[in-house]
């Protein structure tokens, strides 16, 4: 050991024996107070300390703990670390959940390239990591290397906007059964998934509870009428746009169910009526009409009659107009307008009736008079009966309902006639 070294090994042993000495003897309280001196020799018997050291608190401190942080998938994040009166020692960033030390003052020691530390000012260190991945999150600690360590730890939230990852887009079910629509989201924190309608209207959960939204990653839905099919959106959110959505196509299968004309309509020769038939049915039905009187039996062909989907009415409705123009005495009889698809059949059957004007001619003769009397006498159709609309929790149907469900028609009706009533149901 050449003397220039074992000079300043001696210094060091002299100085950490004064410093002792210094907080241990009474009346040195004054120095512990914020007393400063030179570092460094002015002469064989004056020695100077730094003192920085051991104020506020004898040592290093942090002036406040690590913020927390969020950051997003892909983005960038900070956590920032004050420490005062550090003096010779060093500030170190480490992760909490693996225990590994990732800098050590302005030093990065792991190989990860998405990590920076930087010293800002005097006594900030801020740890930035780029290009963030959801094994980013956790705590991080902030450590002096003093004894023992003192160290304050911050957590780094990773938040990940949602993403659709699976469930449903088109389901059929049978009408009566149950059926349950799935759709699934990814994101942090976890997204809540809501149901809607596409068409704003309430979602029918069973025959006694309806509700606007229903909140979870399945929609169960029993006792499924065909009033229940549409499209069903799911939305998930986390409160970190965008919010994802989703829709599901929910079909019904269901027998033809049928809203027929008025039992009897009465009309002149010459005038024009029209009769129609507003059903409904999936899988899509074949409809036709059907006339029976004296003249026998015709089935109509489409060139007479026209269908058109209903607009603002539950799924798969139509309605099938038959128009009958400058009405001939042939014309008159038993319209009946039959709807079948793979699941069942059902008809509506109306009687077209003459309406018939007589006249009478009364003469009365006196001797110097002669007076003629004309009179016209109109049969008047019975009184119009009152027949019960439906209502499928939607629109109300204002055609009158007539049906007759036997496929061997009544051919003799009696005046108005007892027939077959049928009508739209909601189950």
């Amino acid at each position: 050991m050449d003397v220039n070294s074992h000079c300043v090994h001696v210094r060091h042993l002299v100085l950490a024996v004064l410093l002792f000495l210094f907080f241990r003897l009474p009346g040195c309280g004054a120095a512990r107070q914020g007393v400063r001196v030179e570092e460094g020799y002015r002469g064989e018997e004056e020695i100077t300390l730094d003192t920085s050291l051991f104020l506020k608190g004898e040592g290093p401190f942090f002036e406040a703990p690590v913020q927390n942080a969020t950051a997003r998938i892909g983005g960038t994040a900070k956590l920032t670390c004050v420490v005062e009166n550090l003096g010779h020692y060093k500030v170190a960033w480490g992760y909490k959940g693996t225990g590994a030390v990732l800098t050590v003052g302005t030093e990065v020691i792991t190989n990860n390239p998405r990590i920076r530390v930087q010293r800002e000012q005097r006594s900030t260190w801020v740890l930035t990591i780029t290009h963030i991945t959801r094994r980013d999150q956790g705590g991080y600690w902030c450590q002096v290397n003093t004894t023992p360590p003192r160290s304050t730890t911050g957590y780094l939230s990773i938040v990940e906007s949602p993403e659709m990852v699976g469930g449903d887009e088109e389901v059929t079910v049978s009408s009566g059964t149950s059926v349950t629509l799935t759709c699934h989201a990814k994101g942090s924190p976890t997204p809540t998934i809501r149901w809607t309608r596409e068409d704003n209207r309430p979602i029918t959960l069973n025959p006694r509870l309806k509700a606007d939204e229903v909140i979870g990653s399945d929609l169960h839905m029993s006792e499924v009428a065909p009033g229940s099919a549409g499209k069903y959106i799911c939305v998930a959110s986390n409160g970190h746009p965008p919010s994802v959505s989703k829709r599901v196509s929910l079909t019904v299968t269901f027998p033809p169910i049928v809203k027929g004309p008025r039992t009897v309509v009465w009309a002149l020769q010459g005038a024009t009526v029209t009769l129609s038939c507003l059903y409904a049915a999936y899988p899509a039905p074949r409809v036709v009409w059907r006339r029976d009187n004296s003249l026998g039996s015709r089935l109509l062909t489409h060139h007479h009659f026209t269908i058109t989907k209903q607009d603002g009415y539950p799924p798969y409705t139509h309605n099938m107009t038959l128009q009958l123009r400058n009405l001939a005495r042939s014309a008159f009889g038993h319209y009946t307008c039959t709807i079948t698809n793979q699941l069942g059949q059902v008809q509506a059957t109306a009687v077209l009736r003459e309406l018939i004007t007589t006249t009478t001619t009364t003469t009365t003769t006196t001797t110097t008079t002669t007076t003629t009397t004309t009179t016209t006498t109109t049969i008047v159709p019975p009184p119009p009966i009152v027949y019960v609309d439906y209502d499928y929790s939607t629109k109300n149907l204002t055609a009158p309902l007539v049906l007759n469900t036997s496929p061997q028609l009544d051919k003799e009706i009696k005046g108005v006639g007892a027939l077959c009533m049928n009508r739209f149901n909601s189950q």
